[in-house]
C-alpha cells in the first residue's frame, strides 16, 4: 500500500514537471548531453523561459570547456541585459566579439547600442575598431568597411577628435573596391560630415560668428 502512494506520488510529481517547464530543468541533464552544446541549449532553454540566473550559470558552465566561445557570451550578455545589468552585458558582448566567431557583429552591435545609450563613446569606438579588426581577419571587408566609418563618426561627432575620425576614414577607403558605389557614397557621406563638424559649417558656429561681429569699415 505504501509503495502504492509512493509511486502515486512520484507520478503526480513528474506530471507536475511536465506541466511546468521551469520544474522540468531538474531533468534536463537527460535530455541534454554533457557537451557545450549540449550545455548551451539547455541554457537557452532557461534564457526562453527567463530563468535567466540558471541561464548565465548554464552559459558560464560551457565557457570552461570552451573559453572562447562566442555563443555563450552572447548568451550571457543578452540574459545580462535582460537583468537590467547593461555594464555586465557590455562586457559579455565585447568578450563575444573577442572570442571572434560568427556572433561578432551582432555581438559588436549590441555593445555598441548599449554603450551609446550609456554616453560611452569612447568605448563604443573601441568596440566599432574591434569589430573591424574581426572583419579584417576574417574576410569581411565591407563589414570592416562600416566598423571603420561607425568609429569615425563616433569620433567627430560625440569626441570632437577630427584627427582620428579622418584616419579611420581613410582605412576604410582601403576595402572600397571598383564599382562598389554605394560604398563609396558611405565614404563621401563620412568624409563630408567630418569636414562639417570640423569646420563648423554645417552646425552655422563660424558662419554665426562672422555674420555677428561687428563692420569696423
Amino acid at each position: 500500500m505504501h509503495r502504492m502512494a509512493w509511486l502515486a506520488l512520484v507520478c503526480l510529481f513528474m506530471a507536475g514537471c511536465c506541466w511546468n517547464p521551469r520544474a522540468s530543468f531538474l531533468f534536463d541533464p537527460l535530455k541534454y548531453p554533457a557537451t557545450p552544446a549540449g550545455i548551451k541549449q539547455r541554457a537557452g532553454v532557461a534564457l526562453s523561459l527567463n530563468s535567466l540566473d540558471y541561464s548565465i550559470a548554464l552559459y558560464k558552465k560551457s565557457l570552461k570547456q570552451q573559453p572562447n566561445d562566442d555563443e555563450a557570451w552572447m548568451g550571457i550578455a543578452t540574459a545580462r541585459f535582460h537583468r537590467g545589468n547593461l555594464k555586465k552585458a557590455i562586457d559579455a558582448a565585447r568578450k563575444a566579439v573577442a572570442a571572434g566567431g560568427p556572433n561578432a557583429p551582432f555581438a559588436a552591435s549590441t555593445a555598441i547600442y548599449l554603450q551609446t545609450s550609456r554616453g560611452d563613446f569612447e568605448g563604443a569606438r573601441d568596440t566599432a575598431l574591434e569589430l573591424a579588426k574581426w572583419a579584417e581577419k576574417n574576410g569581411q571587408r565591407l563589414i570592416a568597411l562600416d566598423a571603420y566609418l561607425l568609429a569615425a563618426n563616433i569620433c567627430s561627432a560625440y569626441l570632437g577628435d577630427h584627427q582620428s575620425a579622418n584616419l579611420y576614414a581613410e582605412e576604410a577607403k582601403k576595402f572600397i573596391r571598383p564599382g562598389d558605389v554605394e560604398a563609396a557614397k558611405r565614404l563621401r557621406s563620412c568624409l563630408y560630415d567630418i569636414e562639417r563638424r570640423e569646420t563648423g559649417r554645417k552646425f552655422g558656429v563660424k558662419a554665426l560668428t562672422a555674420e555677428l561681429t561687428p563692420d569696423r569699415h
